[in-house]
Order: structure tokens, then C-alpha cells, then sequence
């Protein structure tokens, strides 16, 4: 699930996003040799790569953030970021954010229901996350869908704003997944 922190924000001004993948809790896919996870956004923004980096403390953490920086506009290079890509059942990683633009848009992943284009305003949204997992000579990727909820759940978008102990700021508007 995507959340942007604000409806609105100004051109040049950046949006604050957050991005949770949670793993199924009666499946453990820790052993995975995950390699890295790449976000494609569409429009002139280049996709974000989140390489595996091994840690053993973070592991066992239920719930860890990891810092994406600025996602930046095409031709603007970003180093990839790094992070501890196995998850244990049940356990959740949020990936933090900013993006801007120079141009009038709106900023989503997806709308649930419908698509929203905005007169004047190109689109940008989350096109697809890509799980890379390597084996050997082997290299395999997994398109990975974050906007299906699993069977029997309901997305409630939250924010998470601390880690110890975790908690969360509700987001009660309706789309919360885009931003103007």
C-alpha cells in the first residue's frame, strides 16, 4: 500500500510517500534469494532500486523503515538504495520518500476504484514493483502486486511515524494514494 503524506503540495515542493509490503503470515519467504526490488514509476521519473544488503539484526524486527531519499525526475541519476530484503512471516518493511516534479501533476500509485487525470496535470504513478531474485547463473524476476489485498482484508491507510514503540498516524481522507 502507497500513502502520501499530503493531498497537495506545490511544484518543486516534495511529497512525502510511504510504500509497506507485508508478508503473508503462513508463508515464510526469508529463505528467498532476493536480490533487489525495483519501483517503475511511469512519466519522466526514473525507477528506484532497493539492493539486498545482509544484517541480522534487523531481520527479526516486525515492522523495519527504510530511507529512499528523493526519487528523482528522468535523466537525474539516484544511487540505489540499500536494505535487508527478507522479510519473516508476518513482517513488514516501509519504504520512506520523497518525490517532486517541475510541472503540474498528480503523484499516485493507484486508485482503487477509478483512474483521476487532472486537466492540464500528467499522471504519475507506481507502474509496477519488480522482486529480483538470483540463484546461482540464474536471475528471475517477479512482478509483485502491492495494491491487491490479500483475502479477508481490508487496506486502512496509516503512516507510520515511529518504530519504538511503533505507532501509527491514521489517514482519513479518501484518496490517499495520490497526491496534486
Amino acid at each position: 500500500m502507497v500513502v502520501f503524506w499530503s493531498s497537495e503540495v506545490k511544484v518543486g515542493e516534495a511529497a512525502a510517500f510511504q510504500l509497506s509490503l507485508t508478508a503473508p503470515s503462513n508463508v515464510d519467504i526469508s529463505c528467498l534469494p532476493i536480490s533487489s526490488l525495483t519501483i517503475h514509476f511511469t512519466e519522466d521519473f526514473v525507477p528506484l532500486v532497493v539492493r539486498h544488503i545482509a544484517s541480522n539484526s534487523v531481520a527479526e524486527l516486525p515492522i523495519r523503515r527504510v530511507d529512499l531519499g528523493h526519487v528523482s525526475m528522468h535523466g537525474l541519476e539516484k544511487e540505489d538504495a540499500e536494505a535487508n530484503l527478507r522479510w519473516n512471516p508476518g513482517s513488514r518493511v516501509v519504504f520512506a520518500g520523497t518525490m517532486s516534479s517541475d510541472t503540474p501533476m498528480v503523484m499516485n500509485v493507484r486508485s482503487f476504484s477509478f483512474h483521476r487525470v487532472i486537466a492540464d496535470h500528467a499522471v504519475l504513478k507506481v507502474s509496477k514493483i519488480v522482486l529480483t531474485l538470483e540463484e546461482q547463473s540464474w536471475n528471475i524476476e517477479v512482478p509483485f502486486d502491492s495494491f491487491t489485498s490479500r483475502e479477508g482484508s481490508i487496506p486502512i491507510a496509516k503512516w507510520l511515524r515511529s518504530l519504538d514503540p511503533v505507532q501509527y498516524f491514521p489517514i482519513t481522507r479518501e484518496i490517499y494514494s495520490s497526491v496534486t
